[in-house]
């Protein structure tokens, strides 16, 4: 029983509640690094300018990097290098001295990343009783030549029962505080500045926690399909108590201007809305929002679900989407990582009594292909990449989901002015930016081209038109 450890009755969320039920949940800890709830849910850490004046014996002298997480209620220092074999440190008594720390185990190598964990930081306050537990990941990225990521060792989970259905919950202590129960107050899509814990709900029965649609800061009231409940959660995760309530809101309308597209949702007085269906119309309580997901939805001929989710570029987790906005001309507005646009669904404020007009978006697409150069004579390489633009300039993924499950990468063909094909291939995965594919001009080649790309989009094809390029004439390429 949750009696005495922690009441929430929602004041002027409802007027009355039913008992829904009391859930016990285990601690599960990841098996792999990359594992679900959504990865996202990490701190993504640079190094700081410094080093600390104490450092471990076999670090002095072998280009030491110091970072700092945020744990426990405040910082935790912790030192490694760039050597494939160096050790991790982290200052465990947080008394500034590292040469008395002993290196942490390391559980993984992979390519250009090593995996240590989990660490355990005791919160002092607690006695002992509580601790902060979490992986590390270092490594390369072709933006950042050394990188930390800490993440939750792992999560409570189990499964809970709600008006007849049976869905798996976990509860991510996610500001590293031992504790499981810190509720969000406020939440402008930043996971970097999220002081508080994450709530996961597995809404498609696959078994995982795979999508920012599942996933969201811990509040204190969840809506499910529509079914608001009140969330109530022991500061050990080990058991959570789910009520059904009346919600009490103002409501406003949201009009997305498209009947395929479906919404999640996150305010920290609803928690996760999950909107679908309503002809792209739903009236919801007012208050602000932040977009967590979004995408378009359609069944084909046969009966199969074809569901084709919006790109945000860049990770979720540094603020706002950076978002670029297209016309028939291609590109023509790049906005400023941490600024944000309202029409492009990264955050929306809904009043009461009114509705919100996003003008018209979704189908049908348009491709926008973009074709430049770098290098010159023998190293010449032309990159190609491209866009899924819907009516009102939002953008969308390279590829859609059949039925549930993932289609592999759009592939690419290259052929001269005589239907000679030059090259293919196919586009790299995405997972935080759209990779350009990079073509290498073999020989003296230097005439026209065309580009032809096929996806794995169903029922989204977009229009596209045959556009014919010189290798001679193509404009430098920019990196970002």
């Amino acid at each position: 029983m949750l009696r005495g450890v922690l009441v929430v009755l929602l004041v002027g969320l409802c007027s009355g509640a039913w008992p829904q039920g009391d859930f016990a949940l285990e601690y599960r800890a990841y098996k792999d690094f990359w594992e679900t709830p959504y990865v996202g849910v990490s701190q993504w850490l640079s190094k700081n300018p410094g080093l600390p004046r104490d450092l471990p014996g076999e670090l002095v002298g072998k280009g030491a990097r110091s970072f700092t997480v945020r744990a426990v209620g405040g910082e935790v220092l912790m030192v490694t290098s760039e050597d494939p074999e160096a050790e991790l440190y982290v200052d465990i008594d947080r008394d500034g001295d590292l040469s008395d720390e002993k290196p942490i185990a390391r559980w993984g190598v992979g390519g250009r990343y090593r995996w240590y964990g989990p660490v355990v930081v005791p919160v002092i306050e607690s006695k002992g009783w509580l601790a902060a537990r979490f992986n590390v990941v270092t490594g390369k990225t072709s933006k950042d030549p050394f990188m930390l990521i800490a993440r939750p060792a792992g999560y409570r989970t189990g499964t809970v029962r709600l008006r007849g259905d049976r869905y798996r919950i976990a509860l991510i202590d996610f500001n590293l505080n031992g504790r499981y129960n810190d509720v969000c107050t406020a939440f402008g899509g930043d996971y970097s500045k999220l002081d508080a814990d994450c709530f996961a709900i597995d809404l498609n029965g696959d078994g995982a926690f795979s999508s920012r649609a599942e996933l969201a800061p811990l509040t204190e009231a969840i809506c499910v399909w529509g079914t608001y409940y009140s969330l109530a959660v022991l500061p050990d995760g080990a058991k959570v108590r789910l009520r059904r309530v009346r919600p009490q809101f103002r409501l406003g309308r949201l009009d997305v201007g498209c009947k395929e597209m479906g919404l999640a949702l996150f305010s920290s007085h609803t928690g996760l809305l999950i909107l679908s269906g309503s002809k792209g119309q739903w009236d919801i309580p007012a208050g602000n929002y932040t977009v967590m997901f979004s995408a378009i939805t359609r069944v084909d001929r046969e009966g199969v679900k074809w569901n084709l989710p919006r790109w945000f570029k860049g990770r979720h987790e540094t603020g706002s989407v950076i978002v670029a906005r297209y016309t028939d001309d291609g590109l023509i507005k790049q906005l400023k990582r941490g600024e944000l646009l309202r029409e492009q669904l990264a955050s929306l404020t809904i009043q009461p009594g009114k509705t919100l007009k996003l003008g018209k978006m979704g189908p049908p697409l348009r491709m926008v292909t973009t074709v430049t150069r770098q290098g010159s004579g023998n190293n010449l390489t032309v990159l190609i990449n491209f866009a899924l633009v819907g009516q009102g300039g939002e953008e969308y993924e390279r590829s859609a989901r059949r039925n549930g499950a993932s289609l592999g990468p759009p592939k690419l063909r290259i052929f001269d002015d005589k239907d000679k094909l030059l090259e293919s291939g196919s586009f790299l995965p995405a997972w935080r930016d759209a990779p350009d594919y990079l073509w290498e001009v073999r020989g003296s080649y230097r005439g026209k081209f065309r580009v032809e790309i096929t996806l794995n989009i169903g029922p989204f094809n977009p229009s596209s038109k045959t556009e014919w390029y010189d290798v001679e004439s193509l404009p430098r390429h920019k990196p970002e």
